[in-house]
């Protein structure tokens, strides 16, 4: 499943970070395009989650940025790394980052941690049952992306590229993949967040909006050729959210 070009940088990057941080370590997933075989080098970043019991230090923390600027340097193949080291708390509390370690993710390393939170009575809903959650996200997207684009992100989304094309492809992943997932689970729809099964789906359930979806792709293969601005783009998905926002059912 991962493209052959980013194999090195995970098995080095798994290496270090087991070393740095040993049995403290449950588990470690990756996410986003490189985890899912969508990714353009030297283009994508790559999203890295490790899991632990306490909340990290601050000297773990600061080891994260330094590895993530060193290895920026040694592999040119990804467009900026993502190291984020959560205590287990974090999938204990909320939901929404469960979906992100069981749909938008794989297991490199560790424990199976959503299965051990089912023994505890810490359930995360299938996308069956997932239909309301998902229909709720769908109003909020307009206003994610407009603080996305004033600089101010979530905190489960990193700053947009400064090159205005590679913000684009980001915005595309970010929002149009996940989010358009989250509007094919609210619909009963849903079958994964890659972009084989995004893409088409949302075509056959929104016509109105096939420019937007022609787009996206040619933004996702051939940023540079595609040359559409982050500007441009996000203002088109903000549109297409509000309108899908009061077409979707409610739950």
């Amino acid at each position: 499943m991962i493209q052959p070009e980013f194999v090195p940088v995970i098995d080095d990057l798994k290496a270090v970070c087991l070393r740095r941080f040993g049995e403290k370590l449950n588990a470690i997933h990756l996410a986003g395009s490189v985890a899912v075989g969508e990714a353009l080098a030297g283009v994508s970043d790559l999203d890295w989650f490790m899991f632990c019991d306490d909340e990290p230090t601050d000297a773990e923390t600061g080891w994260c940025r330094k590895k993530e600027a060193d290895l920026a340097v040694q592999y040119p193949q990804v467009n900026g790394f993502h190291l984020n080291l959560h205590p287990v708390a974090r999938l204990e509390g909320d939901v929404s980052w469960r979906f992100i370690v069981r749909y938008t993710s794989v297991r490199l390393h560790g424990a199976d941690i959503l299965s051990e939170l089912e023994k505890r009575g810490i359930h995360t809903p299938t996308p069956e049952e997932s239909q309301r959650l998902a229909a709720h996200r769908i109003p909020g997207v307009s206003r994610r992306i407009e603080s996305v684009m004033r600089g101010e992100p979530p905190e489960d989304l990193p700053p947009l590229p400064a090159d205005p094309v590679l913000a684009s492809r980001k915005l595309a992943r970010n929002f149009l993949l996940v989010e358009g997932g989250y509007v094919l689970m609210a619909m009963g729809r849903f079958r994964s967040f890659r972009q084989a099964d995004v893409l088409p789906r949302l075509g056959a359930l929104f016509p109105e909006w096939q420019s937007l979806f022609t787009a996206t792709e040619r933004i996702l293969a051939y940023p540079w050729t595609a040359n559409v601005s982050s500007e441009s783009y996000a203002k088109e998905l903000s549109r297409f959210f509000s309108w899908v926002a009061m077409r979707v059912p409610e739950q």
